[in-house]
């Protein structure tokens, strides 16, 4: 068995304490009140900010809801003013094709009137009549030919003002059956139908082609 030395030597444990002063502990406490003020005013400002995000993204919805409205508004003025024009285009149409068609009338009465009159003037020549019968019955039957009656067939609602201005022109019918808007001028030789809302959508369609279908009459019948 093998002997093995063992040397103790004498040592000594050194304590040494930590002393904190109470200056030390008030700058403790100082730091960490500096510390939870600098964290609430931080906390205060983040929310100062959001707050102001918030009310910025409300008023910015608010004012695109109101260039929305403002746009939708407009766009109903300008069609509202597209179809007031367009009415009124298609009245002054309406008007000049009635002249143009009065004119002709006009003179389809002059010609055939003019006919007539040769023609019984003719006859008459040969049946050996004096020549004041002539003249007269050509002048009586001219004028009957120039006078041939023309008819203005018109709702119940528009007969009183249009007989006033076509008096002594034309006869004006009632037709139950026709809308205000609607008429039908009428002689021996042609036939003339009115419907402006029929025109006015085919116009509408016509100048506007995106534009939805107006359905006119059934606005005008319930306003």
């Amino acid at each position: 068995m093998n002997g093995f030395l063992v040397l103790v030597k004498e040592f000594e444990l050194l304590k040494q304490t930590l002393e904190i002063t109470p200056d030390e502990i008030q700058q403790g406490l100082a730091e960490c009140r500096r510390e939870q003020k600098a964290k609430q005013r931080i906390k205060q400002y983040v929310d100062k900010v959001r707050h102001e995000c918030d009310a910025l993204l409300l008023e910015a919805q608010q004012i695109v809801a109101k260039a929305e409205m403002s746009a939708k508004e407009q766009e109903k003025a300008w069609r509202a003013q597209l179809r007031q024009e367009i009415v009124a285009e298609s009245l002054n149409w309406l008007v000049e094709q009635a002249e143009l068609e009065k004119q002709l009338v006009v003179v389809l009465q002059e010609r055939i009137c003019q006919q007539v009159k040769l023609v019984i003037k003719a006859w008459s020549k040969k049946q050996n009549i004096s020549e004041n019968m002539i003249s007269q019955i050509t002048e009586q039957i001219g004028e009957a030919t120039t006078k041939q009656s023309l008819v203005l067939s018109v709702s119940p609602e528009q007969a009183d003002g249009l007989g006033k201005i076509f008096a002594g022109q034309m006869q004006i019918r009632l037709c139950s059956d026709f809308a205000p808007w609607q008429a039908e001028l009428s002689s021996s030789c042609m036939t003339l139908r009115f419907d402006l809302y029929e025109h006015l959508e085919r116009l509408l369609e016509t100048c506007v082609p995106t534009m939805e279908k107006t359905h006119l009459r059934g606005t005008c019948d319930a306003n």
